[in-house]
């Protein structure tokens, strides 16, 4: 009976070892999966502020950026106009013309987009979320260029004029303000100045003239690096962006004495049909066909030690 009982209790505590075994067990795989639970929520977590940061660092890229269809052959008649999310990068909403886009030029305050064409058109298209209210402003014989909008005033190359017209009153003709050197046949620059209150625009020898709204040049610029400027554009520090047809990206002072070659080529684009800067002037875009290349922006004073 004794050996009996001693059996019983040696079998009793083998049970009892094996359930305990089993239980470290499976608390052990349970702890292991909690670890692996745990490192599993730090990457997400880790992956959604990054996100975030990204969606910080490019919110002012919300804003639509307009790129010129243009069209590649003579044959090819049609234009269009396109309106870009740069985050997604998915086309907002596009519109089509019956000639080939030239210029455009955003009014953020009436929101609403000019367009000259390769001709002698000019529209208006409203743009909130989607392009509608097509509007034509003139059609005659003179070819358009370059234009821009400052303090609610549409300028525009016209032939080898600079003309205006009140974004109030665009039934009215255009008012002569000056006449210039441009070449309306090929692509041509205009833009505002608006730190130094001035016009600055491309000439048909591919200089940069700087003038004042009367038309008195206060500054010409050209050297041997700028062989066919045709687009420009002004930083809110005074910097003027100048692009070359050949791909070349210069640099100008605001006083124009001091020039700097900051692109030999672009990334992807053979040829630079046009560039700006966004609303905050720290991110600039460059057009070419087919390709929107951007570019983040540092500047300073423009001056070089």
């Amino acid at each position: 009976m004794q050996n009996l009982k001693n059996d019983k209790i040696t079998a009793f505590v083998s049970e009892v070892n094996n359930i305990k075994v089993k239980v470290e067990s499976v608390m052990k795989e349970k702890n292991d999966e909690k670890e692996k639970l745990v490192t599993a929520f730090t990457e997400i977590e880790a992956e959604a502020n990054q996100f975030i940061s990204s969606l910080k660092d490019k919110l002012d890229s919300l804003l639509a950026v307009f790129i010129k269809g243009l069209g590649i052959t003579p044959e090819e008649s049609v234009g269009k106009v396109k309106a870009i999310n740069i985050l997604n990068e998915r086309i907002v909403d596009e519109h089509s013309f019956s000639t080939i886009v030239k210029r455009l030029a955003f009014d953020f305050e009436s929101e609403s987009l000019f367009v000259s064409y390769y001709g002698s058109k000019l529209y208006r298209l409203n743009f909130l979320d989607a392009f509608n209210s097509e509007m034509k402003i003139k059609d005659n014989n003179h070819r358009h260029g370059g234009i821009c909008i400052s303090d609610g005033v549409l300028y525009v190359i016209d032939g080898k004029t600079v003309k205006k017209i009140s974004l109030q009153n665009l039934q009215q003709p255009l008012e002569m303000c000056f006449q210039t050197n441009t070449d309306c046949f090929h692509l041509n620059g205009l833009e505002i100045d608006s730190k130094n209150n001035r016009l600055l625009h491309t000439s048909e020898k591919y200089e940069v003239v700087c003038t004042s709204f009367d038309g008195s040049e206060i500054f010409k610029y050209k050297d041997e690096f700028m062989k066919k400027t045709t687009s420009l554009y002004v930083h809110l520090t005074g910097i003027i962006v100048v692009g070359d047809e050949d791909g070349t990206i210069h640099l100008i002072s605001e006083d124009g004495c001091q020039p700097r070659l900051i692109f030999k080529s672009c990334n992807k684009l053979k040829n630079v049909r046009d560039l700006c800067f966004d609303k905050s002037s720290t991110r600039l875009a460059i057009f070419g066909a087919g390709y929107i290349e951007l570019y983040d922006v540092c500047a300073g004073t423009g001056k070089q030690s």
